[in-house]
């Protein structure tokens, strides 16, 4: 049990790296702008997509500890509804045959 939150939190490491990386890529904005004012609206398509890009990498990351966390309880969950619907027609059909 202890292992999935060791593994969780090193998983949530992405998350500082993303913030850096948000970080990096506005102050390229900025400075970019200040060389340059007149290339405003691709610079700022440029920072936009970079931001993007660096958001998902967090949101990845996140997923990931989210997955280590909960993963086996979800995979529980679904192979209990999978089998409750297996037993289900398992009964069904046992019924049939019974009352043929």
């Amino acid at each position: 049990m202890g292992a999935k939150f060791i593994g969780a939190g090193l998983a949530t490491i992405s998350l500082a790296g993303a913030g850096i990386g948000i970080g990096s890529v506005f102050a390229a904005l900025i400075s970019g702008f200040s060389r340059n004012p007149g290339l405003e609206k691709q610079l700022f398509g440029y920072a936009i997509l970079g931001f993007a890009l660096t958001e998902a990498i967090a949101l990845f990351g996140l997923m990931m500890a989210f997955l280590i966390l909960f993963g086996f309880f979800i995979c529980f969950i679904f192979t209990l509804i999978r089998l409750s619907t297996v037993f289900s027609k398992l009964i069904k059909c046992s019924y049939i045959i019974l009352n043929y």
